[in-house]
C-alpha cells in the first residue's frame, strides 16, 4: 500500500469512496458532492482543501483522508 497526495486523476476515485460511504450510512441522498466540485477545491487557484490516497499494489485508490 501507498499513501500519496491526491492528484486531479484521483478525484473521481475519491468521489465514489464518497459516495459508497454514504450509501454505507444511508445517507446516499445526501452525498452531492461533484468530480466538479472536487476538482475546484483542491487544484482551483485558491486549495481550500488538501488530501491524500491510499493505493493498493495495483495502483487502485482503496482510501482517502
Amino acid at each position: 500500500m501507498t499513501v500519496r497526495p491526491i492528484r486531479p486523476d484521483d478525484v473521481p476515485a475519491v468521489v465514489a469512496l464518497v459516495r459508497e460511504l454514504a450509501d454505507y450510512e444511508q445517507a446516499l441522498h445526501e452525498a452531492r458532492l461533484t468530480e466538479e466540485q472536487l476538482t475546484g477545491v483542491l487544484f482551483g487557484d485558491s486549495p481550500a482543501l488538501f488530501g491524500h490516497v491510499a493505493e493498493d499494489d495495483d495502483g487502485v485508490v482503496v482510501g482517502m483522508a
